[in-house]
C-alpha cells in the first residue's frame, strides 16, 4: 500500500517546520493503524509503502481509509 503527501511543496512553502510536521503527521497516521507485523518504509521524501500481507480488498480499503 502506497501513500503520498499531497500538496507537500505548498505546506513547505508556508514553513518547512509545516512540511516536516506534515510527514511526521503521515508517518504517526499509518503506523497507528498498522499492526506489528507490517513493515512501514518510507520511499521518498514525502512518499511511504506499507507491506501489509493483506489479500482481501475490504481488509485493504479499511487501512487505507483509517489513515
Amino acid at each position: 500500500m502506497c501513500f503520498d503527501i499531497q500538496n507537500l511543496i505548498e505546506i513547505n512553502g508556508i514553513s518547512l517546520k509545516a512540511g516536516d510536521r506534515a510527514i511526521l503527521e503521515a508517518v504517526e497516521r499509518i503506523d497507528v493503524a498498522a499492526t506489528d507485523e507490517m513493515l512501514l518504509l518510507r520511499i521518498g521524501g514525502d512518499e511511504f509503502a506499507l507491506i501489509t500481507g493483506l489479500y482481501d480488498l475490504a481488509e485493504a480499503e479499511a487501512l487505507r481509509d483509517e489513515v
